[in-house]
């Protein structure tokens, strides 16, 4: 059989058994030190937004953020199988889903990081960057209730493993993506495959902001993204190499279209000044998880309006929604202490003088204008885009 199947298949199978372990309700009901209420769709952008800033702050691999974000995400999902019920607190709830992050990046550094952070560092970061007070002995005795409530499945199948996967291959001989098309060819080019990957991850970063990213399993966030940033592949052979049915990618590609549009990542040298940071190789940067930009249309659904902060209104425009110019952020690996950069917004597509979008004529409620989101569009007051009728642009990597 072919190598490149058997290991598709292989990371299949415990994509599908994380995935049901996340349809299971907690048996009995855990009981978290300050009581997660049940998940709504909003926790699972601000949660992963979270786990990306304190992984970091710590200089933390991009697969341990991945990792913990998949933690994060079965603990969530199970509650949401639990109950339906809705909060009303958003501040408890911001606080109480720090404290899960926290805890979910605590677990994952042990996983993957040869030197993870102590427990007492991070609830030091917790509580100045978080406002949260916990105990060290409070954050151990969460580890063990998430590990049992995870079945010590703390392995799991993530983008960034499917990612690198298609673009490097098992070994240096074995590059599956070359298969895929006339893509860039690394014996020549040998920067092509870096900067394939280091675009592609960002793309599914700013993904997984948004609640629908829940729906797609990671390989199909992975080809989607991979599908963006090289134009050369073939979209049906991505779809029979990763064995995904068509329908399901052309669907995640075109809402991933949709969740990059403008935004564009600032550089801001403050976190590079850490020391962890000092530390890292510049070669080995790709690899460690950076902040992620919050698009406009995700900032209402991530549950902090107090410290975004608009650079749009101030006059620095961030280029990435003009023809995918990637080349305009020189550092594709550029932490930011900035909770959210607020892109600018898409074009209005609402109908009539009646502006959902903040306009200036009739201003109604603000709403997230693309077909999927986290937030629901009121029938008859916009027009939907179609990507199917569109010329597509393509996303490029330098």
């Amino acid at each position: 059989m072919n190598p490149d199947l058997m290991t598709v298949l292989s990371m299949r199978q415990k994509e599908m058994s994380y995935h049901q372990l996340a349809l299971k309700p907690p048996s009995p009901p855990s009981a978290d030190v300050l009581g997660l209420q049940p998940a709504a769709l909003e926790q699972f952008g601000f949660t992963w937004r979270w786990v990306v800033e304190v992984s970091t702050h710590f200089a933390l691999q991009r697969q341990t953020a991945h990792f913990a974000h998949q933690y994060a995400q079965v603990l969530l999902r199970r509650r949401a199988a639990a109950s339906l019920d809705q909060w009303d607190d958003a501040r408890l709830v911001q606080r109480q889903l720090r404290v899960l992050g926290l805890a979910c990046v605590f677990m994952a550094a042990k996983i993957e990081e040869v030197h993870p952070p102590k427990a007492a560092d991070l609830v030091a970061f917790l509580a100045e960057r978080g406002g949260t007070q916990l105990a060290a002995d409070d954050l151990a005795r969460l580890e063990v209730d998430y590990v049992v409530e995870l079945q010590w499945n703390l392995h799991p199948t993530t983008p960034y493993a499917w990612l690198l996967f298609m673009v490097a291959g098992g070994s240096a001989d074995q590059r599956p993506l070359d298969t895929m098309g006339d893509f860039v060819n690394p014996a020549r080019n040998p920067s092509g495959t870096k900067e394939l990957f280091v675009n592609a991850i960002r793309l599914v970063d700013i993904a997984l902001l948004d609640y629908q990213a829940i729906e797609y399993w990671p390989s199909v966030l992975a080809g989607a993204a991979l599908l963006l940033v090289d134009p050369a592949l073939d979209f049906m052979f991505v779809a029979q190499f990763l064995q995904l049915d068509p329908n399901v990618l052309w669907e995640c590609k075109s809402w991933l279209y949709a969740m990059a549009y403008g935004v564009c990542d600032l550089e801001a040298a403050s976190t590079q000044a850490k020391d962890r940071w000092a530390k890292v190789p510049a070669e080995e940067l790709l690899f460690i998880q950076s902040q992620v930009v919050v698009p406009s249309h995700l900032v209402c659904g991530l549950l902090r309006p107090d410290n975004l902060v608009d650079f749009y209104s101030t006059g620095m425009n961030t280029p990435l929604g003009k023809s995918y110019g990637f080349e305009t952020c020189p550092s594709p690996c550029s932490p930011s202490d900035n909770y959210a950069v607020v892109a600018p917004p898409p074009t209005c597509l609402c109908k009539g003088t009646y502006h959902t979008c903040g306009g200036e004529e009739t201003p109604g409620p603000h709403v997230y204008h693309f077909k999927y989101g986290w937030q629901g569009i009121e029938t008859g007051l916009m027009a939907e885009p179609n990507f199917g009728n569109q010329q597509e642009q393509r996303l490029q990597y330098p």
